[in-house]
């Protein structure tokens, strides 16, 4: 048997050993879930959402962070304008 591998890697899959089989086709279904969330997440991020192309993990995380962020920024700013005009554009009458 060569080194590093699997002691029934030549026998195939039928000859593998149920508990082996059952390993194996969790991972696939992991892989499977794992992979259809990647792609969701591709769908909301704006800049990719009509893309075809392939596009790696990493890409699809980063352009979910600059959404997030981006989203972000315009909620602070909306809270800004709101405190402005709530507080600031109105006389503050302070009791001493």
């Amino acid at each position: 048997m060569a080194v590093g591998r699997h002691k029934y890697a030549k026998r195939g899959k039928s000859r593998l050993p149920e508990r082996f089989q059952l390993k194996n086709e969790r991972e696939r279904q992991r892989i499977r879930l794992v992979n259809q969330a990647y792609h969701q997440l591709r769908d909301r991020v704006p800049i990719y959402r009509n893309t075809v192309k392939r596009i790696s993990k990493l890409r699809i995380l980063e352009g979910a962070i600059a959404y997030i962020l981006s989203l972000y920024m315009q909620l602070n700013l909306i809270n800004a304008m709101n405190f402005k005009e709530t507080f600031l554009g109105k006389k503050l009458k302070l009791k001493r």
